[in-house]
């Protein structure tokens, strides 16, 4: 087998890999006991109910199916609230996982939840946000209410998970966007029930420890994501965290798809291929660096961002001229370039 063969395997490889570990991530959220968890710490309408009671709530879900073989089209079996929706001319989206749940005042909600790797993508994912939003409520047409029966629109929650966060501004936090009314003229306040209807959450998990300046309530809460994902915990220590720590029972689904999570180790494998990124960007530079160029002419000739090869210039011309190529990208990484190298 020639070298090129084996490198086209391992590619196939690592994307089976990453296929397969977003499919036993996806499998763990929607599991009823790590479901409650993020709707008591989430959302408004579970918050003053215990765990236990939540899972009661919640009714059957559905995981849109990540294909085990590359090329293979996705064919979700459905058996909670329907994941795909098709509108003629609007295109086509897949929910990654989708359910619904019934309050104490037996008030129905219907809540999407999607698990992201990383927040840098090449648009903003607030807006993406917005437009699950949106459709999850256009969708309920013939489906919750008939007609002009508006009154039977039930609220939508669309919960955003993103793994990897290192912006300092942004990693281990909780936002929520929602609807509001302001009295502009006249004193008419409406019913907030009545216009309250679509609610996102966007929850931004580092890989750093858990920062004790966040409230204790959704600490919990991100403390258990970065329990269930972390790649420095063993599924032994991951299993007694959950058990002592957040009181979870664990059961067959959750011990499953966390030994399956460990066994392939995709969180190391991807920062491993991140990492090998920069190192690649940084050889380049160094030397056009070494042959005088300027940032401009560097930054037009590899077609980089100028941001990113300004940094790497700053770190060349003050490094030391013997410095090797594993101690430069050690600077480079804790200046948190990794980043934007990668978006």
């Amino acid at each position: 087998m020639n070298k090129k063969t084996t490198v086209i395997s391992d590619d196939l490889d690592a994307g089976l890999s990453a296929l397969q570990y977003d499919e036993h991530a996806k499998n763990l959220l929607a599991d009823k006991e790590i479901l409650a968890y993020i709707l008591k710490y989430a959302t408004d309408e579970f918050k003053s109910m215990p765990i236990r009671d939540i899972i009661a709530c919640i009714e059957e879900t559905e995981i849109k199916k990540v294909p085990i073989s590359p090329g293979l089209t996705n064919a979700p079996k459905i058996t909670g609230e329907n994941c795909e929706d098709n509108i003629p001319g609007e295109g086509f989206i897949t929910f990654d996982i989708k359910t619904s749940a019934v309050t104490k005042e037996r008030i129905k909600i219907i809540i999407d939840v999607e698990a992201q790797k990383s927040i840098k993508l090449k648009y903003p994912i607030e807006k993406r946000m917005v437009y699950y939003l949106s459709r999850m409520i256009s969708s309920q047409k013939n489906r919750e209410f008939v007609n002009d029966d508006y009154q039977n629109i039930k609220k939508v929650y669309s919960i955003w998970i993103c793994m990897n966060v290192e912006e300092a501004d942004k990693r281990d936090s909780i936002t929520k966007f929602s609807l509001s009314a302001e009295n502009i003229v006249g004193n008419y306040f409406p019913k907030k029930k009545n216009y309250d209807l679509m609610t996102g959450i966007l929850i931004c998990i580092s890989n750093y420890t858990a920062d004790d300046a966040v409230p204790e309530d959704e600490r919990k809460l991100i403390g258990l994501l970065k329990t269930l994902f972390s790649d420095k915990m063993t599924k032994e220590e991951k299993k007694e965290s959950l058990q002592s720590d957040y009181d979870i029972q664990m059961n067959d689904n959750i011990n499953r798809e966390l030994i399956d999570m460990c066994n392939l180790g995709y969180g190391v494998y991807e920062r491993g291929m991140e990492k090998g990124k920069l190192e690649n960007l940084l050889s380049q530079v160094r030397k056009k660096f070494t042959k005088g160029k300027s940032c401009y002419e560097t930054s037009d000739e590899l077609e980089t961002d100028l941001f990113i090869i300004e940094q790497i210039y700053e770190v060349l011309e003050n490094a030391a001229p013997d410095s090797t190529q594993d101690e430069l990208l050690d600077i480079l990484l804790e200046k948190n370039l990794l980043q934007n190298v990668v978006s």
